[in-house]
């Protein structure tokens, strides 16, 4: 169950969701104040609709200067990822044209699965300010501490054979390493098969869950977890020398809005690419920005079995080559995987 508070939006919109949405679009193509009575006009609805959809902004974080007869004229917007702050100026054609957004929720990814039962559309995404109950991989726990991180799950209905499942975390793995460079010109890596790194520290973590069958596709579930404006403080003490943030690396706050437009823009270029031509530019970004191939590593699979070997290439499902020392090729699909020293 989601714990809503302030300003949130449901699936499908509430009219007041739809009728703030409308408000917000058209002061800001104005640019000064707009009459009440004019938006109440443009907008089909009573004066008084108009003053509560603008008390309701205000309660979600907006400075909007005015009253009902001098005019209303938005100063300032909050940084919240709001399904209609997401979409303003947003340049996809699928992905993040509807949202839901809830203060507090025990994860998106349950959340999203539980709207793709009902019919939700591709490309809808839901994003919390804090998850109680985030995990990451194999069933791990994810720290999502309140309006520092960027916690969102996007739902996606490709029309692709199952083979090609795999390749969704390595495809938001770099999306989401293009969209850091985009924001911060930060260089960030790879680390297969589902980890973000800056400055050897983890800022981002992706998790991929599914309803499928042998042949059938129904949708898939893709959980992005970015450390946003953390500081040492934010994290645990077990997690402080592995985990970072975009604002520990660059040294400044960073904004989330944005930062979630470019992560949906750039896993919509990958992902039509994949449908349109396949997944061989794909698989040479991924080799690009993976921190490990040609390098030894150790993989401890889950059952606790141990891979020593020379990390050699990425396959064509995604999954991770390693030569082992008596020259056997193994192919990884899940396990952690780290970067030893030659001599161990």
């Amino acid at each position: 169950m989601t714990v809503e508070k302030s300003v949130s939006t449901h699936w499908p919109p509430s009219s007041m969701d739809t009728l703030c949405s409308a408000v917000l679009n058209r002061l800001r193509q104005q640019g000064d104040a707009v009459s009440g009575e004019a938006l109440s006009l443009e907008m089909g609805v009573s004066r008084n609709s108009i003053w509560k959809c603008i008390e309701h902004l205000r309660s979600g974080g907006y400075h909007i200067a005015g009253t009902r007869r001098q005019g209303y004229l938005l100063l300032s917007a909050p940084d919240t990822p709001y399904p209609w702050e997401i979409a303003y100026n947003l340049p996809t054609q699928e992905l993040g044209r509807h949202g839901i957004y809830v203060a507090e929720t025990s994860s998106t990814n349950d959340l999203v699965r539980q709207l793709a039962r009902r019919q939700a559309p591709h490309g809808l995404v839901a994003v919390a300010d804090k998850q109680l109950n985030g995990r990451g991989r194999r069933g791990r726990t994810w720290d999502s501490a309140d309006n520092v991180g960027l916690w969102c799950s996007l739902l996606l209905r490709p029309k692709l054979p199952p083979t090609q499942l795999t390749l969704f975390p390595l495809l938001a793995g770099v999306a989401v390493i293009a969209a850091i460079t985009e924001q911060t010109g930060l260089q960030a890596v790879l680390k297969w098969p589902n980890d973000v790194l800056l400055d050897m520290r983890k800022v981002c973590g992706i998790l991929l869950e599914l309803s499928a069958e042998a042949d059938t596709v129904h949708h898939l579930v893709l959980g992005i977890g970015i450390n946003v404006n953390q500081e040492l403080r934010h994290f645990p003490d077990e997690l402080r020398s592995s985990a970072g943030s975009l604002r520990l690396a660059s040294g400044q706050m960073q904004l989330r809005v944005p930062l979630l437009q470019q992560v949906l823009v750039q896993i919509e270029r990958r992902y039509l690419q994949l449908v349109a031509a396949g997944p061989t530019a794909l698989l040479r970004e991924v080799r690009e920005h993976t921190s490990m191939i040609g390098k030894p590593v150790s993989v401890l699979a889950a059952e606790g079995a141990v891979l020593a070997g020379t990390a050699l290439d990425i396959a064509a499902d995604g999954a991770l080559l390693v030569r082992d020392d008596n020259g056997h090729i193994h192919t990884v699909y899940a396990g952690d995987v780290s970067v030893r020293s030659p001599d161990a």
